[in-house]
């Protein structure tokens, strides 16, 4: 089982590279409609993630994270079930950290239905 300071580290690498593949291909689709529509959200809506090793019905750590100033950022607290949109193992999360330079040229590397289905657009 990962510690849970070493899926901590390991979410908040992954989502970094997110940012930097939003940032590096936002004037293009469907990254501009999906920063659009991140940034029309309400303050207060979170999506939710559980992170788990082998059984995505046994997550090993739950998160929270909002879009603020052009960024996804995680927050404190647990997520509500109803917002919980993406369910990860953490060895997808730990391929997209060692292999961010190649997720940020090529975004379609990185899964975004999750991203897609917080910010309310059809996947």
């Amino acid at each position: 089982m990962v510690a849970s300071m070493d899926t901590d580290v390991l979410l908040v690498s992954a989502i970094s590279v997110w940012n930097r593949a939003l940032d590096t291909h936002r004037g293009s689709f469907p990254f501009r409609e999906i920063l659009a529509r991140l940034d029309a959200l309400p303050q207060d809506r979170c999506a939710g993630i559980e992170v788990y090793e082998e059984d995505p019905a046994r997550p090993v750590a739950r998160f929270r994270v909002r879009f603020r100033k052009g960024l996804i950022e995680p927050v404190a607290g647990e997520p509500l079930a109803e917002d919980v949109c993406w369910k990860v193992c953490s060895e997808d999360l730990e391929r997209v950290v060692a292999h961010a330079g190649a997720c940020v040229r090529d975004p379609a590397r990185l899964e975004w239905g999750w991203v897609q289905d917080w910010a309310c657009m059809d996947s």
